[in-house]
């Protein structure tokens, strides 16, 4: 199916039936009618997943069910297929609704570079294995863990006290013989010798590259791991590169990736109690903090911009964490994201459109169309 520019946004509607969902287009003129109980978003393949009657089917950019709402839950395509679930359990899906397994597992996971992870019962035991892009399994179901595929590589638990490192053919590069391996990041892998004990990296063959010292961490970004120190329940996370360097200190109680170089960087409101709350400042890669804990919650970049919010308002920030005054500042806690040339806000739990300027997308055409559509 060709890829295609797509301009169709969901919206909500009051109507006699009560909330429901329908799409407009960039000039919030109503372009698929308000049917369902949900609607998200166009993938750009053209096709959305709506909700109708408690169940989940395709829709196209005419608003034509390419795949019947009989579905218990469903995945946006990845790869040009969706994962998708019913009584009988989890199937694979092309774009033109046919299901390519041909029997149901217990669970899939989205493709990555060709490859899904999935599960079935053996003996009472689960197990894991993995399908290709037609659905047809292509690695034994024979470890007790997996990862997704990552540059051609994932790890898989073979036994307890034994992981392996395998290519997408299932064949085996490396054995490690530790309690846990973690997921594969910029040819590092975290690792455990024993349960209960550290956590520190290992190279693909295996070779200790940092000690282990950390209560948790998380795979390497951007030559970047958080890692946390903390102890007793008590996080205390910092950052390191890959020597195991500090390059923020491990004296922060939140600490999670925003691209574009960027970290996000908490601090409990009332370090007696952190339970109330956090707030978030910015910094990058090399430890230089560019902002004070000024946020309540700070969305990933894109494009050089990231949404975040102060616990009055919801705005831009740029690359030095600071708010960029020529977008719209949005009353309210939530997030904004640039859709195509518009922006979707979802604030205080209800979702907007409006232009760069701020102007809202003639939402009031819609409360005109809804005598049409009750």
């Amino acid at each position: 199916m060709n890829r295609v520019q797509v301009f169709l946004y969901p919206a909500s509607m009051r109507t006699v039936q009560g909330i429901k969902w329908g799409y407009i287009n960039a000039n919030g003129h109503l372009i698929i009618s308000p049917r369902y109980e949900r609607a998200y978003d166009f993938q750009c393949n053209g096709l959305a997943i709506v909700q109708f009657k408690e169940k989940y089917g395709i829709i196209n950019l005419q608003g034509q069910y390419v795949v019947p709402p009989k579905y218990d839950s469903m995945d946006p395509f990845s790869e040009h297929r969706a994962i998708v679930m019913d009584e009988e359990g989890f199937h694979v899906m092309d774009e033109q609704g046919n299901i390519l397994t041909s029997k149901a597992y217990r669970f899939l996971s989205d493709y990555q570079e060709g490859r899904a992870k999935a599960t079935i019962e053996l003996k009472g035991i689960e197990r894991y294995g993995y399908l290709d892009l037609q659905g047809r399994e292509v690695i034994p179901f024979q470890y007790q863990s997996a990862s997704d595929f990552k540059e051609g590589k994932a790890v898989v638990q073979m036994e307890k006290g034994k992981y392996a490192l395998i290519d997408l053919e299932g064949r085996i590069l490396q054995i490690y013989p530790y309690v846990f391996v973690g997921d594969l990041g910029e040819g590092l892998l975290a690792f455990q010798v024993e349960e209960n004990e550290k956590y520190g990296f290992i190279d693909l063959k295996g070779n200790i590259i940092i000690l282990p010292k950390y209560t948790g961490v998380q795979p390497f970004t951007e030559g970047r791991s958080i890692v946390n120190m903390g102890e007793d329940y008590i996080d205390k996370y910092g950052l390191i590169d890959k020597y195991g360097h500090f390059v923020l200190l491990p004296i922060y109680d939140d600490m999670y990736l925003l691209r574009n170089q960027r970290i996000a960087i908490g601090k409990a409101m009332d370090p007696q109690k952190p339970y109330l709350g956090k707030k978030y400042g910015v910094s990058d890669i090399n430890g230089h903090i560019c902002t004070g804990f000024w946020y309540t919650q700070i969305s990933p970049y894109h494009h050089g911009l990231a949404s975040a919010s102060d616990g009055n308002s919801t705005f831009f920030i740029n690359d030095k964490g600071m708010p960029v005054y020529n977008l719209p500042i949005v009353e309210g806690s939530g997030e904004l994201v640039f859709k195509g040339d518009i922006i979707q806000g979802d604030v205080d739990y209800r979702i907007f459109y409006m232009n760069q300027r701020g102007i809202g997308i003639l939402l009031e055409l819609l409360m005109e169309c809804l005598h049409r559509f009750s």
